[in-house]
């Protein structure tokens, strides 16, 4: 398991428990399914916290292209999610 999954098991219940693997692991199925541009971008601002500056940087665009990006992005990982249920 990954740092947040046993942080977030470590707070909760038997049950809270094994609802919460199996959200992780439709998370990780889905991001497993995003283009690797797109698992990217989730990746270095939801994941490794980083700013938009610093991932428009990393692109060679702007912030506001960045922030785009990872919208849509988001949209796609939500429509994966939506799928697995």
């Amino acid at each position: 398991d990954d740092p947040l999954t046993r942080l977030a098991l470590s707070l909760g219940t038997p049950s809270r428990d094994a609802a919460l693997r199996e959200e992780v692991e439709t998370l990780t199925r889905a991001l497993a399914k995003l283009s690797e541009e797109d698992r990217r971008l989730v990746e270095w601002v939801h994941l490794e916290g980083l700013s938009h500056a610093r991932v428009a940087e990393r692109l060679g665009t702007s912030e506001v292209a960045s922030r785009k990006a990872l919208s849509r992005a988001l949209a796609r990982l939500s429509k994966l999610i939506a799928r697995e249920c």
